[in-house]
């Protein structure tokens, strides 16, 4: 009996632990692109709830590796992510939720390019109509700007972290 007790408890505990064993850099980076597919959806809805959940992920990021400089400005790029976010999950109008979205898009990059590299690959991606950029763990375009009559349309203008990995 001891020994069948001693498993269930090593089994639930092994379980408690490892439910996240994402990075705070991971978690937001789901959270991003489960926020983008939305757009991509036209969902203004579940892109709320998704922009919620991609503030507190943003917010949980700390600042690896910088100087006294770097230090300050990735500091407010972070401030101003989380804004952004936050500003995605008070509207419903999807034309507001993308153009926050573009802003959003840029600060995250910046963070991710001054930091260290991330264990999954990310690409950026823009618009050529409105030269307004997104992230996708893709090389695949899917325009979250104008999905309906140019879903396909961009180019992959940038990569970054590591060259197989996907998250």
């Amino acid at each position: 009996m001891r020994k069948v007790l001693t498993a269930v408890l090593l089994m639930l505990c092994t379980g408690l632990f490892a439910q996240n064993t994402n990075t705070p850099v991971e978690e937001a980076m789901k959270a991003y692109l489960m926020l983008k597919e939305n757009l991509v959806a036209s969902d203004s809805v579940n892109a709320q709830s998704n922009a919620k959940i991609l503030s507190e992920a943003l917010g949980n990021m700390r600042i690896k590796k910088a100087n006294i400089f770097m230090l300050d400005t990735l500091g407010n790029v972070r401030r101003d992510a989380v804004e952004m976010a936050k500003a995605i999950s008070e509207t419903q109008h999807i034309n507001m939720q993308r153009k926050q979205l573009a802003v959003l898009s840029g600060k995250f990059w910046y963070w991710l390019e001054h930091q260290p590299q991330p264990a999954f690959t990310v690409f950026e991606q823009r618009c050529p109509m409105t030269g307004e950029v997104w992230l996708s763990n893709e090389e695949a375009i899917k325009n979250p700007y104008y999905p309906r009559n140019m879903l396909t349309c961009g180019e992959v203008i940038n990569q970054t972290g590591a060259a197989k990995a996907k998250i």
